[in-house]
Order: structure tokens, then C-alpha cells, then sequence
């Protein structure tokens, strides 16, 4: 099954490491204040899916992960955001 494969951590726990996958639902300023950390984590060409996000919040929480996943899909439910995307790839 998929929980042996899963692994829970705090980004504080995960220094150095690289990730194919980030799934974070936390708050947009929390989002806005780890994008540096979340997207160093998250390896070229790796999917991120971010929710907690309200409506009106979203442009900004995109905005500060543009830089290394632009054009992020955008998932609208009754007020809520969740965003999605894949790392650009600078290779």
C-alpha cells in the first residue's frame, strides 16, 4: 500500500533533501514565507500541489513561487484555492 511509502516531516526536518512530489495545505502566508525553501526542495521537473489558500490570497502565493514554477493550474471550490505545477527544469 501507499502508507510504507509515505513520510510526514516538517520542512524544518528536511534540509538537503530533494522531493519528486510536495503536497503542502497550510495557510498562503505560510506558503509565501517557505517558497524559497519548498521549491529548493523540490527537484527539476517535480510536481507541487499547494492548498489553504483563499480565494483572493492566490495571485500572491503563485507570485511567490513563479520564479521556479510558472504558470501554476489554479483549483477553485467555494472560496478556496489549491494551486498545482511542475518545477521548470533548467536543464
Amino acid at each position: 500500500g501507499v502508507l510504507d511509502k509515505l513520510a510526514i516531516h516538517g520542512a524544518d526536518e528536511l534540509s538537503g533533501t530533494s522531493m519528486d512530489l510536495i503536497v503542502a495545505n497550510i495557510l498562503a502566508g505560510t506558503l509565501i514565507k517557505l517558497a524559497t525553501v519548498l521549491a529548493g526542495m523540490l527537484s527539476p521537473g517535480g510536481r507541487i500541489a499547494l492548498s489553504g489558500i483563499l480565494e483572493h490570497q492566490a495571485n500572491e502565493v503563485a507570485e511567490a513561487f513563479a520564479e521556479w514554477i510558472p504558470g501554476m493550474n489554479v483549483h477553485t471550490l467555494d472560496g478556496w484555492v489549491a494551486l498545482s505545477g511542475r518545477k521548470f527544469d533548467r536543464d
